[in-house]
């Protein structure tokens, strides 16, 4: 699947199974494979997997996209991947939305080494 079309799915599936409509949340099913992707990616993919979070921070449509984005495959990452601390904190340097994800990631998925401090610094930081 194209980075794109993951992201344009991925964002289709929760606006769908957040729906308070029945019907939207049956439909969703239908984009539940992107969700899976991403997953997987932060599993097996590290550097596939930031680059979508990058692109997915990009395309979120609210605060609460984000929330689901940093308490999601952001966490993800972080928990599977400690060693990529130092690269999610140059994208949070640089993307404020990426920035409002991270915001939303649990304490215990960052890492104790000097990219987890500076994770924790910038989640912590005011936004603006």
């Amino acid at each position: 699947m194209h980075r794109s079309e993951v992201v344009e799915r991925y964002w289709r599936f929760h606006a769908l199974s957040t729906s308070s409509v029945r019907q939207d949340r049956l439909e969703s099913i239908s984009y539940f494979d992107a969700w899976e992707h991403v997953e997987e990616l932060a599993q097996s993919d590290p550097e596939e997997c930031l680059a979508v979070i990058c692109d997915l921070a990009e395309a979120a449509s609210s605060d609460q996209a984000l929330a689901y984005l940093g308490a999601g495959p952001l966490e993800n990452l972080l928990h599977q991947h400690p060693d990529y601390a130092e690269a999610v904190s140059d994208v949070a340097r640089r993307a404020p939305s990426f920035r409002a994800a991270l915001r939303c990631v649990a304490d215990s998925a960052l890492p104790d080494t000097e990219g987890g401090i500076e994770l924790r610094r910038l989640r912590d930081e005011p936004p603006g």
